[in-house]
């Protein structure tokens, strides 16, 4: 008996997904030819026609066969045969989502299965009367399949009654309508020899896989043990609707899907399994690896499970789903919206700031990154930033728009035999080899300190011993890696540019001998830091490397997409889309006299189709060579890594300038030979994660390293949910460990040149064992309270407590507070007030946050007001002239009481603080009643009422909006001369330095008084330079 085409017309007319297929549509194949397997193949070609034949036959037929029809089958031994079923049969596809004693209950793959109609379809079981394809008669698969099976099902029984109800009227516990007569299981994906270990949540990280896994196992297994066995890799659902729909109509396919509740992909299962002892003592040894023979597989057996572990921690938190946006509204580059956040499945903690998303609606996609999230109720409400190539015009008023994540690439840098692959006595394998047990190694005797200098276009800027100290250990030869402890504000940037800028002057000087061109890599940990770099470098000034050919050369390197998003603040005249737009246009139009060797046919034609493409120039314009490509390609697109090996061909880069996380794809972009790079310096480097740094010690052996950070500071940032010796030998604190157990030779910065001598002194004290000096007098810090009379104490101490009663609230996992954002709003006000001529711009005050939630709801509520506002993570390595320090909750919790954070959000300010928190809250909590202690003393307490019932207007329309470049342009060049560079300036030669004075004795009344003899002359010595350095300026 078979399905009628009426029956098939009623139940085409009742299912809702039909009106997206209709007529049928025979998806084109696309342009570049993606690799699947067959399983997801077969996925894909199951069309929504095929859906309503099984639909049709389990009303017409299968509707009439009770499940007691079938007998009851006994236990196998046997594995199931793994088959894609032809397409002539009528069959469904579903995956396996809950496993019972007696039972496995699956879902449909694909909606168009039930509609919303059919909610007997949503979910049926297997059971001990399934008949499987492979099992032997007589046996059923109970104990045979793994939570993410993929099967078809090609019969069916009804198990009770059939009743007519909707898919919202049934849940995964409901009693199932159907069992599955007869399935098919599709093929599997394994991974043999997996060796893994248990997170505390009774997950598995497995080696070189970046996925946690589940253990089939009766009884619990042991923390920190690893074990080795099978494991079953399920196949991932992109979509749960058939590919054959009409492509107008796919946002409003997705928005009619999405209401059907999709089950996450399962995860992997291990099977089989037994535990390693071997390998288990090769963890527990650790980093003392290089104390036993088999050292090198100890090496990698830790790294690599560190990394995996970090790997998985990180992919767990991407969302594959798709969702509808509601309440969209764009103003400029900024788009609101809000989308679903179920209960059983939410969208909180997983949509966070700085996932890049994208947005599909009828006019095609866009790309975006979001800024801000505000839990409200079932609703996430989000603010994202678009891209700069989405047009004015795109209102996002008209049609259905959806949203979904963008995942990361994946690249696998570091697989097993990555160690051997260093080559022996390199600087990499040296370094490896300390880090895992070997012993340190120790400064070179002798070791001379010279004097350098930064050559600007107005004068040289003399280093103080500190910097050249680090400068001089990183040019020697003999030193593989200099640790360089920087605390806040030290002039770190300008040291890190200088030792590139003198290490480049020793390579042009060897290049002339053989030729070879080298290059430096400068790894910052964020696009703000990055920027900061670029600057310095920009002002370079070398009298004898002016000619174009004879040019120093940096790149910032930054992927277009990602360059796109980025917020102007963050872009500069070097960034690799600009450069790479102007290198091709010379080629292509002016061309290049000596054409560097390696340059292929295959990079021309790509060169030219991006310039034609992207309409960059008219080809009238080209020249003759250019033209003759023009002419001849036919490629539909360029390919952005053959355009990246153009540019580094073409341009050359001396030094190369990235973030952290843009790394990981410079890496595996290739562009970058192991013999080319000769340093690589990492800024903030005791943010770096330690799979971070070995990926780098692999790829580049051969170059020297200088790690430059603060371990005061924050470490690296780990999810929840890693630790023990899976993090610390995945994200781990190398820079920590190479300090606390002087593995190499190490330099430090001591001298703060950006906050205020009494905020120096008292996180010297606090952090630091009284080490630091300030570098700059009181009164160059004084400005803002010597001026603003009318709001500040007059006891000139730089940090004011403004006491906030209010408790917070939870916000999810986060917590805001109403009264404190009031509060900020106000400070803003009060503190951008013009007073006896002088006005504090937006720009020069940072608003900062322990709390990722309120600085959601402070961003919004100061958006367009120009201010900075950010959590105390995302503001290590930012600096403002006044900081407001945002401390939400009334209970100062454990991460407000790390030292490390405190020392951050305490050191962002050069002028002063202004700190909103719970008075008594804060006399409680550890390091924090220091400060109130100094605040109380120095009378620098005010309740939060004075300050909401301030009167005065607040900040005009014009004060708000400012937007002139001169001035901020005049305000940047102040800054760079001013926080780092309090020097003198001089032109002499480069000499050893003598050794300077021993800080930080221990204190008595002689040693303070010393101490303040030489701030004294320092003071003096810096006073002298402000003047000139003003003088200069005007």
């Amino acid at each position: 008996m078979s399905v009628t085409s009426l029956e098939l017309q009623i139940e085409r007319e009742k299912n809702v997904f039909t009106q997206f297929y209709t007529p049928a549509y025979q998806p084109k194949q696309p342009k570049k030819k993606e690799v699947i397997n067959e399983v997801q193949q077969a996925l894909r070609d199951f069309k929504h026609k095929y859906a309503l034949n099984f639909a049709c036959t389990s009303l017409l037929i299968w509707r009439k066969i009770g499940y007691l029809d079938f007998p009851k089958l006994k236990k196998s031994t046997s594995h199931p045969a793994y088959q894609i079923p032809p397409t002539d049969k009528v069959f469904a596809f579903y995956r396996v989502i809950s496993e019972f004693s007696d039972k496995y209950l699956l879902t449909a793959c694909h909606v168009n299965v039930h509609g919303y109609h059919r909610g007997d379809l949503r979910f049926i079981e297997i059971n001990n009367r399934t008949v499987t394809r492979g099992i032997p008669e007589g046996e059923h698969c109970l104990g045979r399949l793994f939570i993410g099976d993929i099967v078809a099902v090609t019969g069916m029984a009804r198990m009770k009654n059939f009743e007519e109800y909707t898919i919202f009227d049934i849940t995964k516990d409901s009693d199932c309508t159907w069992m599955a007569t007869n399935i098919t299981v599709l093929p599997r994906s394994s991974k043999t020899d997996a060796t893994f270990s248990l997170l505390k949540n009774g997950t598995a990280v497995v080696k070189e896989h970046s996925e946690v896994m589940n253990v089939d196992s009766p009884k619990p297994l042991k923390i920190e043990i690893l074990y080795t066995g099978s494991a079953f890799l399920p196949e991932k659902m992109a979509t749960n609707y058939c590919m054959d729909f009409q492509p107008d109509r796919k946002n409003e396919l997705i928005y009619t899907s999405s209401k059907v509740h999709q089950y996450p992909n399962a995860l992997g299962t291990i099977f089989k399994f037994e535990e390693a002892p071997e390998l288990t003592k090769m963890f527990e040894i650790g980093t003392d690896a290089f104390l036993y023979s088999s050292a090198s597989e100890i090496l990698e057996t830790c790294v690599l499970m560190g990394y995996a572990a970090a790997n998985s921690i990180t992919n767990g938190r991407f969302d594959s789903r798709s969702f509808p946006m509601e309440n969209i509204d764009r103003k400029g580059p900024i788009v609101k919206f809000q989308i679903d956040n179920p209960p059983d499945n939410p969208t909180e903690g997983k949509w966070t700031i700085n996932s890049r998303i994208r947005i599909s609606g009828p006019t095609g996609e866009c790309n975006a990154i979001i800024e801000t999230v505000i839990l409200q109720k079932n609703r996430l409400s989000i603010t994202s930033r678009l891209s700069r190539e989405v047009p004015n015009r795109e209102k996002f008023k008209e049609g259905l728009f959806i949203v979904y994540q963008r995942e990361a690439p994946e690249s696998q840098i570091l697989r097993t035999g990555f160690f051997e692959k260093v080559p022996s006595r390199s600087n990499g394998r040296k370094i490896l080899e300390v880090l895992y047990g070997a012993d340190p190694l120790e400064n070179p005797k002798n070791q001379a300190i010279f004097q350098y200098f930064f050559p600007g276009k107005e004068g040289k800027l003399k280093l103080n011993y500190y910097q050249c100290e680090y400068v001089s250990m990183l040019l020697n030869p003999e030193i593989p890696i200099v640790v360089g402890s920087s605390p806040f504000g030290c002039g770190k940037s300008m040291t890190i540019v200088t030792a590139a800028l003198e290490i480049y002057k020793n390579l042009e000087a060897m290049k002339k001998k053989d030729k070879k061109k080298n290059r430096q890599l400068l790894v910052t940990q964020s696009n703000y830091a990055s920027v900061n770099l670029v600057d310095i470098s920009g002002k370079i000034y070398l009298e004898d490397h002016q000619e174009e050919d004879n040019k120093l050369k940096f790149v910032r390197f930054v992927s277009e997409k990602n360059w796109k998003e980025l917020p102007l603040e963050c872009l500069t005249d070097y960034d690799l889309p600009l450069l790479m737009e102007q290198v091709f246009l010379d080629w292509a139009t002016v061309g290049c006299a000596d054409e560097p060797e390696g340059l292929e046919e295959r990079h021309k034609s790509n060169m030219v189709l991006f310039l034609t493409k992207e309409k960059k120039v008219d080809p009238a314009k080209f020249n003759s060579q250019a033209l003759r490509f023009h002419s001849q390609t036919q490629q539909d697109d360029p390919w952005r890594s053959t355009l990246l090996e153009a540019f580094f061909l073409l341009y050359n880069p001396d030094i190369i300038m990235t973030t952290a996380d843009s790394l990981q794809t410079l890496l595996s972009s290739r562009v970058l030979k192991p013999e080319d790079v000769y340093t690589i310096q990492i800024d903030e480097a005791s943010q770096v994660p330690e799979y971070t740094f070995i990926s780098l010690l692999t790829q580049f052996p051969k170059a020297t390293y200088g790690l430059i950070g603060d371990i005061q500071q924050l470490p690296p940032y780990c999810e929840t949910g890693l630790d023990g010796k899976l993090k610390d030998y995945g994200i781990g604190n190398t820079m920590e460990r190479c300090v606390e157990e002087e593995l190499f030779p190490q330099a430090m910065l001591r001298e703060v040149y950006r906050c205020h001598p009494k905020i120096t002194g008292l996180l010297s004290d606090l952090f630091y064992k009284g080490k630091l000096i300030s570098g700059v007098t009181e009164a160059m810090r004084s400005q803002f309270m010597e001026k603003r009379t009318d709001f500040w104490p007059g006891s000139k101490y730089p940090v004011l407590l403004v006491n906030n009663n209010e408790s917070g609230y939870k916000m999810g996992t986060s917590c805001g507070n109403t009264s404190e954002k009031l509060i900020v709003q106000k400070l803003l006000d009060l503190l951008c007030k013009q007073h006896n001529g002088y006005e504090l711009e937006p720009t020069q005050i940072g608003v900062i946050s322990f709390y990722s939630a309120q600085t959601s709801v402070l961003t919004e509520a100061l958006r367009g007001r120009q201010v900075k506002c950010g959590t105390v993570d995302a503001f290590q390595g930012t600096e403002r002239d006044v900081i407001v320090l945002c401390c939400t909750n009334e209970k100062i919790s454990e991460f407000m009481q790390m030292s490390n954070r405190i020392n951050v959000a305490m050191s962002r300010a050069k002028q002063v603080t202004i700190i909103v928190g719970n008075l008594n809250g804060l006399k409680k909590a550890s390091y924090w009643k220091e400060i109130v202690k100094k605040a109380q003393e120095n009378g620098c307490v005010m309740e939060a009422r004075s300050i909401l019932n301030t009167s005065g207007p607040p900040a005009g329309r014009r004060q708000r909006n400012r937007r002139n470049n001169n001035e901020n342009a005049a305000q940047k060049k102040f800054n760079f001369n001013e926080s780092v560079q309090n020097r003198t300036i001089e032109k002499t030669p480069t000499v050893p330095l003598p050794e300077p004075p021993k800080p930080a004795a221990p204190k008595n009344d002689l040693t303070d008084l010393l101490n303040e003899m030489n701030l004294l002359k320092i003071a003096i010595s810096n006073y002298k330079l402000q003047e000139q350095l003003q003088q200069q300026q005007s």
